[in-house]
Order: structure tokens, then C-alpha cells, then sequence
């Protein structure tokens, strides 16, 4: 190789030696330091991932509780608006503890009667896409009605509890008061 010669002084000299040494040397990583990188991820994944499951799960009652309430204020508003009785009521009226946990739907009830039947109007349908949680009112109740007015029909407290599996673990309470208002509280210990 040809080297120009010239001479240098400072720090010019000392970044174009480094640059020499660089070339000479193979640049990579040993099986050491790939290792001990491995051991390091595995052990903050190890940690990380129990936090990040019961994240997901609190996330998913919130998100729960969140539609619930949402769906009440549609039925108390569209009953308002329209001057019509407006019904809340969960796909599953069945007495199993968990009558609102596989959805709910919002209808008119044009009849008057209480119950959703065949023509009447949907106005909107929210389907539980998690398996996990249990949405149980504690009288057992699977309809909510609103009136024109926008109170209860009929006028007395409804509670429901939003939990998932896991026993101890803080839930959700629903609380709609005879007047239609809702109230949600964090409270809730589960079992």
C-alpha cells in the first residue's frame, strides 16, 4: 500500500489510527455476550408477564363497565328523545350468576310490556367479547327500563358487579338509581 506522506498533529492523527485499527480488527458479537443478552431478556420477560396479564385483565373489566354504562345512558337518552319507554336487556336472562355477561341489547319497547319481543326495535347490540368476566346484577334482574322521563321503570335501585376469574381481585359495581342515573365504583372485592 501507498501512503501519502504527510504529517498530522492532534486529534487528526489519533481518529485516523483509530479508523486503521477498526479495519483490522473482526467485528461481532462473542457467544458470551450473546448468551448473557438471552439470560437478561428472559428474566426481565419472566417479570414482565404476570404484570402484563393482570394489566390485560383490569383492562378488560374496565372496558366492560365502560359499555355496560355507555348502553345505559343510549336506553335513557333514546327514551328521552323519543318520548317511548327504552329497555336495556341481557342476552342471557338465565339465573347462572352472569346474566349480562354475554351481551346486552337496547331496544323500544313499543308494547309497554317489559319484555323484548319479535318486532320491536333495536337500536343498538353489544356482544362480550371476553369470556372471562361475569356482569351479575344482585337481584338477578335482566331487563332495565327507562321512561320518557328518563327514571327507572320500575323505580328501584339496580346494582350489577363486573368481575372476571380471579377470586379477591378489586371488580366493578354498576349502580343505577331509581331516578335512571348511573353510578360506577371500584370497590368491589370479588370471590
Amino acid at each position: 500500500m501507498d501512503f501519502i506522506a504527510f504529517s498530522c498533529k492532534g486529534f487528526l492523527c489519533y481518529a485516523l489510527g483509530f479508523i486503521e485499527v477498526m479495519r483490522q480488527q473482526n467485528i461481532g458479537f462473542t457467544m458470551i455476550e450473546l448468551v448473557i443478552t438471552l439470560v437478561i431478556a428472559a428474566i426481565l420477560s419472566a417479570i414482565v408477564t404476570p404484570s402484563f396479564r393482570t394489566m390485560v385483565m383490569n383492562n378488560s373489566i374496565v372496558a366492560q363497565t365502560n359499555s355496560l354504562v355507555s348502553a345505559f345512558h343510549v336506553a335513557r337518552s333514546e327514551a328521552a328523545k323519543r318520548d317511548v319507554t327504552v329497555g336495556v336487556v341481557a342476552l342471557e336472562s338465565s339465573d347462572n350468576g352472569n346474566e349480562w355477561g354475554r351481551g346486552w341489547k337496547i331496544w323500544v319497547d313499543t308494547n309497554n310490556d317489559g319484555n323484548f319481543t319479535a318486532g320491536e326495535e333495536v337500536i343498538k347490540e353489544f356482544m362480550s367479547s371476553d369470556e372471562q368476566s361475569r356482569l351479575d346484577s344482585t337481584n338477578d334482574i335482566s331487563v332495565v327500563r327507562y321512561s320518557a322521563e328518563g327514571f327507572l321503570i320500575p323505580m328501584m335501585p339496580m346494582v350489577l358487579e363486573v368481575c372476571d376469574s380471579r377470586v379477591g381481585e378489586k371488580g366493578r359495581t354498576v349502580t343505577l338509581s331509581p331516578s335512571g342515573r348511573v353510578k360506577t365504583d371500584h370497590a368491589l372485592v370479588c370471590s
